[in-house]
């Protein structure tokens, strides 16, 4: 049914990654399907200076940030009972609307599992980034609470 599920996850959110992986790993099994998870970690490059020192600052910053969620990304992926020739992770900088849209259209994603903790008034029925992916997609996506 599906061949490619692309499940974003944030690194710093333990319960979601947990939730999501469950339901992402059932579907895959049923569908033989690869997995393709995506950290999206803040740009820091809106914020930047004019002067080099900080722009150099944050380059640093952007790059010790990018290795480190990688490594945790690696992590999470070594423990994940799937054969591993049907998994693949990557960690993009940007808006996770965005990042999550393209790697889908990338990696030819037909389905996009996403957690999503309890709503408040502020984001109505869905978390505020699994709004913006829901309200955006041209593909399937489940969200898992």
């Amino acid at each position: 049914m599906y061949k490619v599920i692309l499940v974003p996850i944030d690194i710093s959110e333990k319960e979601l990654i947990k939730k999501a992986l469950k339901h992402a790993l059932y579907i895959a099994r049923l569908s033989d399907a690869k997995l393709h998870f995506l950290h999206v970690a803040p740009d820091m490059s809106r914020y930047s200076m004019s002067y080099s020192y900080h722009y150099d600052l944050l380059a640093n910053f952007a790059k010790k940030t990018i290795e480190s969620s990688e490594k945790e990304l690696k992590q999470i992926v070594k423990h994940i009972d799937y054969p591993k020739e049907k998994i693949s992770y990557s960690v993009e900088m940007g808006s996770p609307r965005d990042k999550v849209l393209s790697e889908a259209e990338k990696i030819g994603a037909d389905l996009i599992v996403v957690g999503s903790r309890r709503p408040n008034i502020a984001t109505h029925l869905l978390g505020s980034n699994a709004s913006a992916i829901v309200s955006n997609a041209p593909i399937s996506i489940l969200i898992v609470r």
